[in-house]
């Protein structure tokens, strides 16, 4: 999808060179598919669950989507960590995974609580196209918004990304 219309991205400059970007999830209406429910193949490994969200800039606008992977895998010792990784996809600009770091895990990640209710950090593993040379690191976050002014707050997941350009060498 190269030539898909383009939404303003909502970029801002940072002091060393590298670029800051936010984007929005609304949990309860933007949720397009979880694995869980049976709409979708089942994984090859028990406990590993998908959701489909469609991303939105800063403005509310959607501009992409967003898929969450988390299970439990096994490290070098046997023992389970809890993983999670997020693929972006922004179809006028490309695509790209982000992995958390199993030690930036809260305990209570770890024993099964609702992500969304965490702050946790990870990095930028691989990106194409526009993302294809950049590296970094991103902040989840979970923030309770009035989004479209009802005077009601929507459970928000905010993805923060932090980019700079590396050098292909």
């Amino acid at each position: 999808m190269p030539n898909q219309l383009r939404v303003r991205s909502d970029i801002d400059v940072v002091a060393n060179g590298g670029r800051k970007e936010d984007f929005y999830i609304h949990i309860d209406r933007d949720r397009i598919a979880q694995a869980q429910q049976g709409l979708v193949a089942a994984f090859p490994e028990q406990g590993i669950y998908a959701d489909l969200f469609k991303l939105r800039n800063t403005s509310g606008k959607v501009i992409g989507l967003a898929s969450r992977m988390t299970g439990l895998i096994p490290d070098a010792n046997g023992e389970f960590e809890l993983a999670v990784n997020w693929l972006l996809l922004l179809p006028s600009r490309g695509s790209f995974l982000l992995s958390q770091n199993p030690s930036s895990l809260s305990p209570a990640l770890a024993e099964g609580a609702n992500i969304e209710l965490n702050i946790q950090q990870g990095r930028m593993v691989v990106g194409d196209r526009e993302f294809s040379e950049l590296a970094g690191s991103y902040v989840e976050m979970a923030l309770s918004k009035d989004t479209d002014g009802d005077g009601k707050a929507e459970n928000v997941l905010l993805l923060s990304t932090l980019l700079v350009g590396v050098d292909p060498a």
